[in-house]
């Protein structure tokens, strides 16, 4: 997905497990991204990344690579706590994302 991380200030996120910047305190030359989980099916794809620094969230985007550059149909931030595809579904369910309001910045 290179489309999504390629929107980022430093074009860098860290695989799971990885260490990335989670507070505003800088200690080192870590991303400020850290990828969680992400899923296909067909042409769309969910991604899910933890976004740090002041105010540590997560990142939710639903993408369609059916054209390019890829086309986000919907994005949403929130906070999942854990790290799994079972628990970004019940966060979606209860309503732990909000929408965004602009796609744009994707």
């Amino acid at each position: 997905m290179d489309f999504l991380f390629g929107q980022f200030d430093d074009g860098r996120i860290a695989n799971p497990g990885q260490c990335f910047q989670e507070t505003d305190f800088v200690a080192g030359d870590f991303p400020r991204r850290k990828f969680i989980v992400g899923a296909q099916s067909g042409e769309q794809w969910l991604i899910v990344y933890r976004h740090g620094g002041f105010g540590m969230h997560d990142h939710l985007a639903l993408l369609s690579t059916e054209t390019e550059p890829p086309q986000v149909l919907f994005a949403a931030s929130g906070s999942l706590g854990n790290e799994s595809l079972a628990i970004v579904e019940r966060a979606v369910r209860l309503g732990g994302f909000a929408l965004e309001d602009e796609l744009s910045h994707w």
